[in-house]
């Protein structure tokens, strides 16, 4: 690889217990778990070994603790940025796909046929 070239990993955070009962995190705050940790740990292996050069995270607790575990491994800080956090589900944050579509039936199959032009209240 050159000098001007540059290879991008992109790591996405660690498992959660909203992930695994299948709940809409969005910007809601959640941690990881153990699962989650273990595979964070097992990111960090990849990334020391390619010898990263910058780490960047999302704000959100479940993002940045994935970074600082990866963090630890490379050897670098972990710059947060809002700007990287997960879409804000609105209304929907918190519930899972099977409450969703018992409680805006309509909405949800349009969102699944056109997800980039529609949104629950309050969503991005």
């Amino acid at each position: 690889m050159t000098t001007a070239e540059r290879l991008l990993y992109v790591v996405r955070h660690g498992a959660t217990d909203w992930n695994q009962s299948g709940r809409i995190q969005g910007h809601m705050d959640i941690p990881l778990n153990e699962t989650g940790r273990a595979q964070a740990r097992l990111a960090s292996i990849r990334l020391a070994v390619v010898r990263a050069t910058a780490l960047y995270s999302s704000d959100l607790l479940r993002a940045y603790e994935t970074a600082q575990i990866i963090g630890q491994a490379t050897g670098l800080g972990v710059v947060q940025t809002p700007g990287l956090r997960e879409i804000n589900f609105g209304v929907w944050q918190g519930l899972s796909s099977l409450q969703i579509r018992e409680r805006d039936p309509e909405i949800y199959a349009a969102r699944r046929a056109n997800p980039y032009d529609v949104a629950p209240a309050g969503a991005e």
